[in-house]
């Protein structure tokens, strides 16, 4: 998008270590010993307040959509949400959020279809 001839700025977020294309957001240091979803919920409050001024905010997976959602309530913008991230389907992500995907309702780490209640 940024090479198109008369793109708009963009501005890409993310969770992790610092990357050359995206400004990164760690996980809050008072939560460093977190459960992954908690941590998840503390680094979209950081992507949140760092969102002001912005014109619109798209996000992709359930853990970024909360920044989005949280921008989108203070900051007064749209939120545009293209969702892909099928957890059950990604069984690594139950290690890596800390079990934070257990937390949703009906969602489980063993990948089936359709979610299990």
């Amino acid at each position: 998008m940024r090479s198109l001839p008369g793109a708009p700025d963009l501005d890409v977020h993310c969770f992790g270590e610092p990357r050359s294309d995206a400004t990164a957001h760690a996980v809050p240091a008072g939560l460093s010993e977190a459960n992954g979803a908690l941590q998840a919920v503390g680094v979209d409050v950081e992507i949140a307040a760092a969102l002001a001024g912005v014109d619109l905010v798209h996000s992709h997976t359930w853990y970024a959509n909360g920044a989005g959602m949280l921008a989108a309530l203070v900051h007064g913008v749209p939120h545009v949400v293209t969702a892909h991230s099928l957890e059950p389907r990604r069984p690594w992500k139950a290690d890596q959020l800390g079990g934070a995907t257990a937390s949703r309702p009906g969602w489980s780490a063993t990948p089936t279809w359709p979610p299990t209640r």
